[in-house]
């Protein structure tokens, strides 16, 4: 697609039966997913923050709709600002496409690293959480489109490789348990000390929001049966207090 883009000669808008399915299709990821986060890092919101896209009405928008009835269109191109943009973002593609798909625990920590390297070299902006968040969450997309369900740990870490390998880490909560006396400096004591057998690959997403054995042994049905409690408990602390609440404390409150 040439840019500037002609809109209208691009682009024909959905018929209200495609639209309607579509909508049917992703209710449930619409309403669960990217809900009051900060900086969401999906392609749209990661193209307003680079001035790529805009917010607009559906004149010679992209017909493209958010929830709140705002249509996206592409920014006027102007060479001192998008080309840099976008040669960061082909770079990015170079670095990620690049990696090899790990199966390990060895393999994960020599794939961040090398995307840390990649980056570095190219000079593509590394902001602490998003950076690792896309080589994380690509790793992961690629790891289980190969059938690869969870990292096989086959070496332990420390502090030096946790810093590397498991980020973004809100909170430094594992750097806290590794550094703990339970743990000692070593990953596999603190797997067991936390009686963690979900996949290596998603431990920091468990220290963010289910550090909590309490949440982690309550059923589903249960927090399905108290929904209407949960959301007064996370409101009413939110009101309260103007941030998110831990879920365990969440789930302590209503039930």
């Amino acid at each position: 697609m040439s840019w500037p883009v002609d809109i209208k000669a691009e682009l024909v808008p959905p018929t209200t039966k495609k639209s309607r399915a579509a909508a049917e299709k992703h209710a449930w990821w619409n309403k669960h997913v990217n809900r009051n986060v900060q900086k969401p890092s999906s392609l749209c919101p990661w193209a307003l923050r680079h001035g790529l896209l805009r917010k607009t009405g559906i004149r010679g928008s992209l017909l493209m709709q958010n929830v709140s009835g705002e249509y996206y269109s592409l920014c006027p191109f102007v060479a001192r600002v998008q080309t840099e943009k976008m040669v960061s973002l082909h770079y990015t593609g170079m670095v990620l496409n690049a990696l090899q798909i790990p199966r390990t625990s060895s393999d994960w920590i020599k794939a961040m690293r090398r995307a840390n390297d990649g980056a570095t070299y190219f000079g593509i902006p590394m902001p602490d959480y998003q950076w690792p968040w896309l080589v994380r969450a690509y790793l992961i997309i690629e790891m289980r489109h190969q059938g690869i369900e969870r990292l096989r740990i086959d070496c332990d870490w420390g502090i030096d490789e946790l810093e590397d390998a498991l980020k973004p880490d809100q909170c430094a909560w594992l750097h806290r348990w590794l550094s703990s006396a339970v743990a000692s400096n070593s990953l596999r004591k603190l797997l067991k000390a936390l009686a963690y057998d979900e996949p290596l690959e998603m431990l920091s997403c468990f220290a963010c929001v289910f550090g909590d054995s309490s949440v982690m042994q309550t059923p589903v049905d249960k927090v399905c049966s108290h929904m209407q409690s949960i959301v007064r408990a996370r409101t009413a602390h939110c009101e309260a207090h103007t941030w998110e609440a831990h879920p365990a404390h969440i789930l302590s409150e209503a039930m």
